[in-house]
């Protein structure tokens, strides 16, 4: 049995839990989990200053789109940097290893979506 979905939803970032990675210096808030009928994940990130975040590889066709808010972001994405700066957007194929790292003395925030494949 299943309930259907309602035809909106509001997120209180306060009460979403978030994943902690790099000694607390990146928080993760899972603010829209993955979902199978829309295959996309959404994501809401703080990064401190230095913060660093690797990712392996996901499976081959997936993308991610990340929008800078605030501070600097370098993405590496098979050896090779990409610094996106607050006000823009970067989309990339996320089916390599790739890292992200704060490279600014401020919080970076940022929005970040995964799309999977079918």
């Amino acid at each position: 049995m299943s309930m259907p979905e309602a035809d909106f939803e509001i997120v209180d970032k306060s009460q979403v839990q978030p994943l902690v990675e790099d000694n607390g210096r990146i928080r993760i808030f899972p603010v829209f989990p993955f979902n199978s009928a829309t295959r996309f994940e959404m994501y809401s990130i703080e990064a401190d200053a230095k913060g660093y975040l690797s990712s392996e590889a996901h499976q081959q066709g997936t993308q991610e789109f990340i929008t800078v808010f605030s501070g600097n972001l370098t993405i590496n994405i098979n050896g090779e940097d990409f610094v996106v700066t607050a006000g823009n957007s970067i989309r990339f194929k996320a089916d390599s290893p790739h890292a992200y790292k704060n490279t600014d003395d401020i919080i970076c925030s940022l929005s970040m979506v995964i799309y999977y494949p079918i």
